[in-house]
């Protein structure tokens, strides 16, 4: 069994059902936890958000895209997965992440049509090294310069493991853990409804395949309790 280190933070829950919060004005509590990710973030560690349903993991989600939107350090991207990775094809996927990436980058370029004929070698080869390379440098505390890194937010990450993985979610898992091997410039936050000791092989394996990570820990944030914990995946 892993190490663990928890730090308790009890806080109230001020989430009604609802669609995700995502304004800065409307967005209660949770503050310190915000900070924690994405301090962790800054030193190149895994995060894990979980939590039942209702909880308020997408609300912090949002809410984690706006402060990063505030750094030149970080491109977040919000993806929902939510119903996804078992029932759609990873090519219609791979689709559906081109226009959210797109939509930040180059909001007023359109897809080019060979994400469409062959997207799986396009987007991981030549699409998104492109977008990698154009992202701005950046002049750390350290003196250090560094190319920004896109950061995408992907919600219901384990949606498709409350049961018997499908061939589509088989392919996601796999694809995404190969994107994160060959891509330093990519990291991830994802957000499960469980703990991550109930993700799949394939899936965990994409965590922990992150090319810019830096050590084996992870992050993990149970939020109905508001607990931090950190350990190895």
């Amino acid at each position: 069994m892993a190490n663990i280190t928890e730090t308790n933070r009890t806080l109230p829950n001020p989430y009604r059902t609802g669609a995700p919060i995502s304004g800065q004005l409307k967005f209660i509590g949770r503050k310190q936890i915000i900070n924690d990710i994405i301090e962790s973030l800054d030193n190149k560690r895994r995060i894990v958000l979980y939590g039942q349903r209702r909880v308020g993991k997408s609300s912090i989600l949002h809410q984690i895209e706006q402060k990063l939107e505030q750094s030149i350090r970080y491109m977040p991207v919000y993806i929902d997965l939510q119903g996804q990775i078992n029932n759609t094809p990873l090519d219609e996927l791979i689709t559906y992440f081109s226009e959210k990436i797109n939509e930040l980058c180059h909001p007023d370029e359109t897809l080019p049509s060979e994400l469409l004929q062959i997207p799986r070698e396009y987007f991981k080869s030549t699409w998104l090294r492109g977008i990698l390379s154009k992202l701005p440098t950046v002049k750390l505390e350290t003196e250090e310069f560094r190319k920004s890194t896109l950061v995408l937010l992907l919600d219901e990450f384990d949606d498709a493991n409350q049961g018997a993985l499908s061939q589509n979610a088989s392919e996601f898992y796999t694809y995404l853990s190969d994107l994160l091997t060959d891509h330093y410039q990519l990291q991830i936050i994802v957000v499960l409804s469980h703990s991550p000791d109930y993700l799949s092989e394939v899936a965990r394996k994409a965590i922990k395949d992150a090319a810019g990570i830096d050590t084996d820990d992870i992050l993990e944030t149970r939020l109905a309790q508001g607990i931090l914990k950190s350990k190895s995946l």
